[in-house]
């Protein structure tokens, strides 16, 4: 808020603060801590409540209804340990873990079960829990077996090779005895079944021997046909003759290759020369040899003899008009001209030989070439062939090695087999710990039954409490605020009972003592609103209470003297036509306000009252000019333009929103709107009705402020406020008492 700052246009809708949304969560928070704090004596007296029901219970069920369980502890042993390696298999942590599952499983399957409810030694061994099944002399099989298989337990002891059957019933005697029948019938099938697994095994060892050797048989055969018809004696000799024919091929089509490159570019080259122009351009080598050519240096002496001569008649002073000289003359032009005509001739009878013999190297090459390929391709395909067969025969030996080393496996498989046929199957399962008679019993136990107390009725009071507390509606702090979707919070204000100076009045706490805790409070809501208000501009701010004793007079006589004593020059003006207090509240008397203003009776200079140190307060007016519908009025909004352009912020007290819709009407006309609820009075439906309701006008909604909280509430609050005083306290003693400065 600064200075006469304008405030800019608004749409019917303005960009309002972003609300706070309450997630799923936010609508059943609920803070523990504070809970704890508000119900530890509730929740102490439930524990000794706990601690006596536990101990009470624990006598009523030994006494009535004990519980007894005996048991017996089995070892299992791998495979190895019991008939020494009766497959080709390896018995590992995996094969072990599925063998005690297996057993854990068998020693309470329904075969073993019912084997204990129809053994004779039933109600010898049990007598107190079989006579409870007895019908006419008979044990009820149907009824027993129910109940008798909700009291076996088995269980594989964790980290070692050990089993655990457990029976419980409410006779000790009749325990020991249920568990040893248990284990007699278990280990009984187990005896049968290892029996029976022996016996297949065997005949699965022995058909797999007879499979064995009729593959050796095929095999060996195969490979005889193949050794046969494939003269395999001689493929070692015929892979290295062939190799190192097709090496001299290899390096024989290199050359020809390389030699066909060359003859290539020759080619090439002749063929541009043919298609000249300008004639043939021959090479210095072709040119060096036409010039030692026998005809070529015939011509050449010749006209070395004629040169001669011309020599001699020069020296002779036969001058060049002389008729023999011009006749050497003659014949030496003529010699030169033939030496070149015979030249070019030769020249060209050699080029066009030299193609033509280049022609036929080239042919001569290709054909070898050709040649030296196809022998190429047929000793690849030998070598392919040969290749095959050796590794066909070498496939072979393999299959043979393997099926004589599997066949030597289950010879020696069956003849372990044969061994172990004897031995019995307690061997891998074996009784560690016998079955004995409980001493004690294992249900009830003092030290389960007085935690398991406490926790029920603790439980149960911790329940009770979290739903009073979710279906309590009542807005007790900040935190209810939060839960309404929608709405954001401007924090609280405490009641001024719980600040250790009790500060009074409490409409002028913070002028009257601006150290007091209270006062704190209300530069806390200064930093809110302010940050609020300047997000968008706004310097007009509507406070409008909830219900008549919210406290919104008083919030705003507090709020406008923190604010004033932070450098913000502010407006109060009392709108409240129907109970007005500000002027009660700041000891003004009655007076022009803004009934007058609006009526045009008074001007607004003129009834304005400034404070000194304070704000300045236009009051409600007489009483015949306080008409409600002027609030909406031209008037009014031309009121707000003036009182922008003299004050950074203007506070208007309205009536509160239960009673009447003031406060919607000057919503419509001001930049901004705050609710304020009392705290334990309002319940969160009807703060979020009225917020919707404020929030729907064109004044932002800047939050909703919770007055009068008490630590009672639960919390830190009690806590934080002693911290403070003592704060401030220790602070006077040192320093003197402060003064309050700008924030």
């Amino acid at each position: 808020m600064t200075p006469n700052t304008p405030t800019p246009p608004k749409p019917s809708h303005p960009g309002r603060p972003p609300q706070q949304h309450a997630s799923p969560a936010a609508a059943v928070a609920i803070d523990p801590m504070k809970l704890l704090h508000k119900y530890k004596f509730v929740l102490i007296a439930s524990i000794f409540i706990g601690i006596v029901i536990g101990t009470a219970a624990h006598f009523l069920f030994a006494r009535y209804a004990p519980k007894y369980t005996a048991h017996i502890t089995f070892a299992c042993a791998p495979a190895e340990e019991a008939v020494e390696i009766i497959s080709v298999a390896t018995v590992n942590e995996t094969e072990m873990e599925r063998f005690m599952g297996t057993q854990v499983v068998s020693m309470r399957s329904q075969k073993t079960l019912s084997k204990v409810i129809t053994d004779p030694r039933l109600q010898q061994l049990a007598p107190s829990w079989s006579k409870n099944y007895l019908r006419k002399g008979n044990i009820d099989i149907v009824n027993a077996f129910k109940d008798f298989e909700d009291m076996v337990k088995t269980s594989a002891i964790p980290n070692t090779f050990l089993i655990r059957l457990a029976v419980t019933t409410g006779d000790q005697n009749d325990a020991a005895g249920l568990v040893t029948m248990v284990k007699d019938a278990y280990l009984s099938d187990l005896d049968l079944a290892y029996k029976s697994d022996i016996v297949a095994r065997r005949r699965a060892i022995r058909d797999s021997l007879t499979t064995s050797n009729t593959e050796l048989k095929a095999l060996s055969e195969r490979k005889a046909r193949i050794v046969r018809e494939g003269r395999i004696d001689s493929i070692e000799s015929d892979q290295s003759t062939a190799s190192a024919q097709l090496r001299l091929i290899n390096a024989e089509l290199l050359n020809i290759q390389q030699s066909l490159e060359a003859l290539t570019v020759i080619r090439a080259n002749d063929d541009a020369q043919l298609q000249r122009d300008t004639g043939i351009e021959y090479d210095s080598s072709l040119r060096a040899a036409i010039d030692e050519s026998p005809m070529i240096m015939s011509f050449k002496q010749e006209l070395k003899s004629l040169q001669t001569a011309l020599v001699a008649y020069q020296e002779d002073g036969i001058q060049p008009g002389h008729r023999q000289y011009r006749q050497i003359v003659n014949q030496i032009n003529a010699h030169r001209r033939k030496i070149e005509d015979t030249r070019e001739e030769l020249l060209r009878d050699a080029f066009e030989a030299r193609v033509q013999n280049t022609i036929t190297t080239i042919q001569q090459f290709r054909a070898q070439e050709a040649e030296l390929s196809s022998q190429k391709e047929d000793l690849v395909e030998k070598l392919t062939e040969l290749t095959r067969l050796s590794e066909e025969i070498a496939d072979i030996d393999r299959q043979i090695e393997a099926t004589i080393k599997l066949m030597g496996e289950q010879n020696t498989a069956l003849s372990d087999l044969m061994a172990a046929s004897s031995l019995s199957s307690s061997q891998r399962v074996t009784v560690v710990e016998s079955a004995t008679v409980p001493d004690l019993p294992t249900f009830p136990v003092i030290y389960i039954m007085i935690p398991a107390g406490v926790f029920l009725v603790v439980g149960l009071t911790a329940g009770i409490i979290v739903l009073n507390e979710v279906l309590d509606q009542r807005i007790k702090s900040a935190s209810d605020i939060r839960m309404i979707p929608r709405t954001p919070s401007l924090g609280i204000i405490m009641d001024s009972s719980e600040d250790p100076s009790n500060p009074t009045p409490v409409s002028t706490a913070f002028a009257d003592d601006p150290g007091s805790v209270f006062a704190e409070h209300f530069r806390q809501l200064r930093t809110a609103v302010g940050s609020a208000l300047n997000k968008h501009g706004h310097q007009t701010l509507v406070v409008v209470g909830a219900m008549p004793k919210s406290g919104a007079t008083t919030v705003i006589t507090n709020l406008a003297q923190s604010c004033v004593a932070s450098g913000v020059s502010t407006l109060i003006i009392d709108a409240n036509f129907r109970r007005p207090s500000i002027h009660k509240t700041l000891d003004l008397g009655e007076g022009d306000g803004l009934g007058d203003v609006l009526a045009g009776t008074s001007s607004l200079e003129s009834s304005i009252i400034e404070i000194d140190r304070g704000p300045s307060v236009l009051r409600v007016g007489s009483k015949t000019n306080r008409q409600v519908e002027r609030l909406s009025s031209k008037e009014m909004k031309q009121l707000l333009k003036d009182c922008r352009e003299k004050y950074d912020l203007v506070l208007i007290d309205v009536a509160p929103a239960i009673v009447a819709g003031d406060a919607t009407i000057l919503a419509n006309s001001v930049d901004a709107s705050m609710l304020v609820v009392r705290a334990m009075s309002e319940k969160r439906g009807q703060v979020a009705r009225m917020s919707r309701e404020l929030g729907d006008c064109r004044a932002d909604f800047i939050g909703v402020l919770v007055n009068g909280v008490r630590s009672a509430a639960g919390g830190y609050m009690r806590k934080n406020i002693k911290t403070s005083f003592n704060y401030r306290t220790s602070e006077e003693s040192a320093k003197g008492k402060p003064k309050d400065s700008a924030a």
